[in-house]
């Protein structure tokens, strides 16, 4: 074969090569459905004794400070908007398996639960999920520091509902379940004896001066009880009455809670979804753009090299399309990489619409209604200083006293 038609047959190849190559952006991204982690159910009664009271603490964002720049596609407003629809969702997680008592949402460790988890958000952006999560119960004892880590189950956010849950129950069914199995470590005298320390816990933060000393720490910092109330100690049926009151109180908070877990769960469901597909796009073109980029430069320095070798007009007209194509490709590339900037773009105009302000509850003290106003947060911080308010108002004795008072008005017996 002479050297002409040789180099004919190469220019026919690159022209063959050439008009494949734009197909090589064209595959689909495709995601296999991930593997569902079932939440352990009750399938018996639970004894009153094993039925610990959990509060599922508001998540941390994970985010600097205010002001500080955040990562690349993470939103200030959805993510503090998240923090408290991820509790609300791990708390359904957990009232739903029947293997607890009361499960509520608390802005801050309560000591009238037994049970509290701690989490944070380390990454939440529709597709992964990753909290860390720490339980522990009112002595201290941390039952579990886990780190979760869950990828959006794609059938939830089909448009067919073939999935009637949310893209990562697996991960909250996870919580539950470890939740659970820690328990079941724990004799019935080891969780009679939780909530006993919560019990006194509670009434030593609103009467130190009475219960105050039924308490000790060991060098770990875990509780321990020194002594306990007599069983009629007119004190300590007191303090089960403000107790009460401070569970209605979490309760009108949770309410506030759910009505803003259902407010928030269309557009924040369409955010992920849209999140969801914007990351699998950007992915997928960025692939793509890196690809045609390659390609398209490769096919230039050919036709470069085609063109020096060229002792004919037909490898010279070959040369010339093979020259235009890998431009080509290469622009198209470049326009590629354009869409992925708008697909970012695109996820950052999220996220504005999230607004967590929770409503004015009012509360009543000796027939005089108070407002508390602000955050969940900052009413549950008066709410606790209103508590020794109640407690002071209601018997006539101070908060805090001398040991005096503590011997006079509370008796008391070892454990």
């Amino acid at each position: 074969m002479n050297a002409s038609k040789l180099f004919s047959l190469r220019a026919r190849r690159w022209i063959v090569v050439m008009a494949l190559l734009p197909l090589a952006g064209c595959v689909v991204s495709e995601t296999r459905p991930e593997p569902y982690t079932p939440a352990a159910q009750a399938q018996v009664e639970i004894p009153e004794a094993r039925l610990l009271d959990i509060g599922v603490g508001v998540f941390e964002t994970g985010l600097p400070d205010e002001g500080e720049a955040t990562e690349e596609g993470v939103f200030r407003n959805v993510r503090e908007a998240e923090a408290s629809y991820i509790a609300v969702q791990l708390k359904d997680t957990l009232q739903k398996t029947g293997h607890w008592g009361m499960v509520r949402v608390v802005p801050e460790r309560s000591n009238s639960l037994d049970v509290h988890l701690k989490g944070k958000i380390v990454e939440s952006d529709g597709e992964i999920l990753v909290l860390e999560i720490k339980a522990m119960d009112a002595t201290n004892r941390v039952w579990f520091k886990n780190r979760y880590k869950g990828r959006a189950d794609g059938a939830s956010y089909s448009d067919s509902s073939v999935l009637d849950r949310d893209p990562f129950q697996s991960l909250y069914n996870a919580v539950a379940n470890d939740l659970l199995e820690y328990r079941e470590t724990l004799a019935t005298e080891d969780l009679q004896n939780v909530r006993q320390v919560a019990e006194l816990r509670f009434a030593g933060s609103i009467a130190p001066a009475a219960f105050g000393e039924h308490l000790t720490e060991d060098r770990e910092g875990d509780l321990k009880v020194a002594r306990l109330p007599a069983v009629d100690d007119p004190m300590l049926a007191r303090v089960r009455l403000v107790r009460e009151r401070d569970y209605m109180f979490i309760d009108t908070l949770n309410d506030h809670y759910g009505t803003f877990h259902r407010q928030m769960e269309e557009p924040y469901e369409s955010w992920r979804k849209f999140s969801y597909e914007e990351i699998l796009n950007l992915r997928e073109v960025k692939r793509t753009a890196r690809w045609q980029q390659m390609i398209g430069a490769a096919a230039v320095i050919g036709a470069v090299a085609m063109g020096a070798e060229a002792d004919s007009r037909t490898a010279a007209v070959a040369s010339d399309v093979a020259l235009i194509g890998g431009i080509g490709i290469f622009r198209a590339g470049l326009q590629t990489a354009k869409e992925a900037k708008i697909h970012a773009d695109a996820i950052s105009e999220l996220g504005e619409s999230f607004n967590a302000d929770i409503q004015p509850a009012v509360v009543e003290v000796q027939g005089e209604e108070r407002r508390l106003t602000g955050s969940a947060a900052t009413q549950y911080g008066e709410w606790q200083r209103l508590m020794q308010e109640i407690w002071t108002t209601e018997t006539g004795l101070p908060a805090t006293g001398s040991e005096t008072e503590v011997a006079a008005t509370s008796e008391s017996s070892e454990p």
